[in-house]
């Protein structure tokens, strides 16, 4: 799936890593304008990297069942790519009360880029309940899935043609397929990462712990944030959300799961913390 127009933007990324709350707040605008987010791992020593050099496993949250059960999944994937040179996986996330209120397919594709073997990753948003996301990944394998949270413990590693056909189907699911035929994606997400960092640097007189929580700001007010719900609130460093987990950590004392503003009623389907700012009314989050 790699194509030529892709390969600038691996260079660009392995050359200059952004920083992680651009990564993070990149990955917010991509999701909830429902374009496919792509990221990259590098592979070394038999462990997943972010082109920073910050190493995966020990930035996933591994005190919760969510996070244990997605953690075994993870090290499956971590053992495959150690051990092939190319190939597909395909990991399937259902919604999960409080923490993924939407489903989402990660696709792992395993690749190598100026002698640095890596796996580029597709994260697909999908508005489609469990249910459905259940007969999408039953249609990559033979094997009976019986219920969608075994899907969380339960990558899938199907061949190249088996991969290329189910992949043209899910085009019946979303429009994001033709995004990624297209390069589409990766042209978002760099001109995102563009433009985020010269709102970092417009921002970066502020303290240390609301840089990114302005750089959001900014983003939304410049229509770089979508109307779709997120996949991850970020209060957990699930699998799934720790390559966009920022070095400040939540305090859980102080952060809730909100569906609602109290104030305006404009819909948040997120994990907010103290100080947060409705997008709407700019009423103020106080906290528990």
């Amino acid at each position: 799936m790699l194509t030529e127009s892709e390969l600038p933007f691996v260079r660009s990324v392995l050359a200059n890593p952004p920083k992680q709350r651009v990564e993070e707040v990149a990955s917010q605008s991509l999701e909830t304008n429902r374009i496919p987010d792509t990221y990259i791992y590098k592979v070394v020593g038999g462990k997943f990297y972010t082109p920073g050099g910050v190493l995966i496993e020990e930035k996933i949250d591994k005190s919760t069942i969510l996070g244990q059960t997605e953690f075994v999944a993870f090290q499956e994937i971590q053992k495959w790519a150690d051990g092939q040179n190319g190939g597909f996986c395909v990991w399937f996330s259902p919604p999960y009360p409080e923490i993924y209120p939407v489903s989402k397919i990660i696709i792992q594709e395993i690749g190598n880029f100026d002698n640095q073997k890596m796996v580029i990753n597709r994260a697909i948003v999908l508005d489609n309940d469990s249910e459905e996301l259940l007969d999408l990944a039953q249609q990559l394998t033979q094997d009976r899935i019986e219920n969608s949270e075994y899907l969380r413990i339960t990558p899938i590693f199907p061949d190249r043609d088996k991969f290329i056909s189910w992949f043209q189907n899910l085009a019946l699911y979303t429009n994001q397929v033709d995004l990624i035929k297209n390069g589409v994606d990766v042209d978002v997400k760099t001109d995102t990462y563009a433009k985020l960092s010269d709102i970092e640097k417009s921002v970066s007189i502020a303290g240390q712990n609301q840089i990114q929580d302005q750089i959001y700001q900014v983003a939304y007010k410049q229509g770089l944030i979508g109307s779709a719900s997120e996949s991850c609130p970020k209060i957990l460093k699930t699998v799934f959300n720790a390559v966009y987990e920022d070095s400040i950590v939540l305090n859980p004392g102080e952060s809730k799961y909100v569906k609602n503003c109290g104030n305006c009623g404009t819909t948040i389907e997120s994990v907010i913390s103290k100080g947060y700012r409705c997008k709407s009314c700019g009423g103020e989050y106080k906290g528990c």
